[in-house]
């Protein structure tokens, strides 16, 4: 049976270990990258299903990222993020 990969992009070890976790124990195969400027690469060699993106990371920002990655593919991104303005949201969105 081939695993549903998941890339936790987040630069808070303790929540990286928490999320990573649970997604095991439910049977997901994950990885996770700490920078945003390395998560480019992170994809790239591992070929997520899905990425859990951060939008506050050192590096490259997980806006940035999104676009990026939206330039080229359609995969699927959760944001998480610790902002709760309106206009955070809609920037995610775009």
């Amino acid at each position: 049976m081939v695993k549903t990969k998941i890339l936790v992009v987040e630069d808070e070890p303790k929540l990286v270990e928490m999320i990573t976790g649970f997604l095991q124990e439910e049977g997901f195969e994950t990885a996770s990258c700490l920078r945003g400027d390395g998560a480019l690469e992170a994809i790239e060699k591992f070929k997520p299903d899905l990425i859990i993106l951060d939008l506050m990371l050192p590096g490259l920002d997980g806006l940035e990222i999104c676009r990026l990655v939206r330039k080229t593919s359609s995969l699927p991104i959760i944001m998480l993020t610790a902002k709760a303005e309106e206009i955070d949201k809609i920037l995610g969105l775009e």
